[in-house]
């Protein structure tokens, strides 16, 4: 889960080789937002939170 705090931005899914996975928008209004990992395969992704052009928070996923 990621806390927008109310702004409006992208979240960035890489796997370790950095290849983007996935990108999800975010609207300015959305105060949490939920990535459904389910159809990753196991192993270790960042997800990064940008708005701006600015990294805001970046996480890290393990998927088991």
């Amino acid at each position: 889960n990621f806390d927008s705090k109310g702004v409006a931005g992208q979240i960035f899914i890489y796997d370790l080789r950095g290849q983007l996975i996935s990108t999800l928008s975010i609207e300015k209004d959305e105060a949490l937002v939920t990535f459904n990992a389910s159809s990753l395969s196991s192993g270790l992704y960042l997800a990064s939170f940008r708005s701006d052009g600015i990294n805001i928070q970046t996480l890290r996923i393990v998927k088991q």
